[in-house]
């Protein structure tokens, strides 16, 4: 287990925990696409889960440009995420 993953498990609360993959993605939905998938590479790496949960949210904010997160409710249903994606098209 690395050390990211130690610390993140031991000190972080679950909520802490989605905040920080928040701000990793909202931090990272402004960078170039090749930057974007090297770093979630480098945050899968480290620990599987992170890295998904980063490019779920990144998937999101680069296809709706929506923020982060509303971007994370979206991710609970396909049919919220397709009636939130229409409200902001309009």
């Amino acid at each position: 287990m690395s050390l990211f993953v130690c610390v993140s498990l031991k000190v972080l609360s679950p909520a802490e925990r989605t905040e920080l993959v928040e701000n990793i993605a909202s931090h990272l939905s402004g960078a170039q696409q090749f930057i974007q998938k090297r770093a979630v590479h480098n945050f899968t790496a480290a620990d599987a889960d992170y890295g998904r949960r980063i490019q779920q949210l990144l998937d999101n904010i680069n296809q709706h440009k929506i923020s982060v997160r509303i971007a994370r409710l979206c991710l609970e249903t396909d049919s919220e995420l397709e009636r939130l994606a229409a409200w902001c098209s309009e």
